[in-house]
């Protein structure tokens, strides 16, 4: 009952786009190759679905982590949703505006996904690109379309953390390319020649002048989650502006 497919064009949002065109349920449900959902997941996801009122557009559920090696103690809570690490309550109910599921444990209704035309192939994974936001796109377009997203917390998936994700190196590289995947959104929905970008600009660039501390953060390792993240917030407002002007091909 499996079908496998191959995609010879490279691209986390291209390969998902593929597997739900192709795809013959209603209901189109993901989940990434590092990851093993509970044997409740779809159970929990389709009850949703139907009885949920109004119907929603997108139910996704917990991430939770399995640790290749025991978790730093350098890493924020703050920074574990950079990991691919959600779990929000125990309650489920409607999401609300400005909060988005991940993408490896989030299921899809084809009317939403079809009204908008899929995931957004300029964003998301691309070889050792760490783009992302093609879900937070996904999410965005959905609710403009007219529908709910929708937290479910028995739908659980367990996704791994590999050692090498669990070094200062990495986690600042995925923060750049977090800024990265912000800064080209903005661009595409702005259109390639608007002025607006400057005007966007203007946020990540005075970051970058004024907080001072930040650099020190980034230039002279302290051992320390809260200074650890002001290194974070400087490559992130340095792959924003990256992002926003096409710097990072």
């Amino acid at each position: 009952g499996v079908r496998i497919l191959d995609e010879p064009r490279l691209g986390l949002a291209r390969a998902r786009n593929v597997g739900w065109q192709a795809a013959r349920g209603e209901i189109l449900a993901f989940v990434d190759d590092d990851a093993v959902a509970d044997p409740e997941w779809l159970p929990s996801i389709v009850r949703t679905f139907e009885a949920a009122s109004p119907t929603p557009g997108i139910v996704g559920g917990k991430v939770l982590p399995v640790w290749e090696i025991p978790r730093p103690r350098w890493l924020p809570n703050s920074l574990l949703a950079f990991l691919t690490i959600l779990d929000w309550s125990r309650e489920a109910g409607p999401i609300p505006q400005g909060r988005y599921l991940l993408g490896t444990n989030m299921a899809v209704t084809r009317a939403a996904m079809a009204a908008v035309g899929g995931f957004n192939e300029a964003l998301g994974r691309r070889g050792n690109k760490l783009l992302s936001w093609e879900d937070v796109e996904l999410h965005d377009s959905v609710r403009a379309a007219g529908y709910s997203c929708y937290y479910e917390a028995a739908a659980v998936v367990h996704h791994s953390v590999p050692a090498e994700r669990l070094t200062k190196k990495w986690m600042r590289k995925r923060m750049y390319w977090e800024g990265v995947s912000l800064g080209r959104r903005e661009a595409l929905n702005l259109g390639l020649f608007s002025a607006r970008r400057f005007i966007i600009a203007a946020r990540p660039a005075v970051g970058l002048l004024v907080r001072l501390g930040d650099w020190l953060d980034l230039a002279w390792d302290r051992g320390e989650s809260q200074r650890f993240m002001g290194a974070c917030r400087t490559v992130s407002r340095m792959g924003h502006l990256a992002g926003l002007f096409g710097l990072s091909k």
